[in-house]
């Protein structure tokens, strides 16, 4: 099992670093217990929403 298969564990990418805008190496990783009825994903067109939103509702079925 890779780290990015974290059961309850849903991998968001990597942390990228606010003052440079380069990634730190580190992964993001959010808690599925905190999903629990209603949420949303804002973002402009083409930003990756939908493929997004599909990705949580795939990683909330394990």
């Amino acid at each position: 099992m890779t780290a990015k298969e974290r059961p309850g564990k849903l991998f968001l990418g990597g942390a990228i670093d606010p003052g440079t805008g380069k990634r730190t190496g580190e992964d993001v990783f959010y808690d599925s217990r905190n999903l629990t009825t209603h949420g949303i994903i804002v973002g402009m067109t083409g930003s990756g929403k939908t493929a997004l939103g599909i990705v949580m509702l795939e990683e909330g079925k394990r």
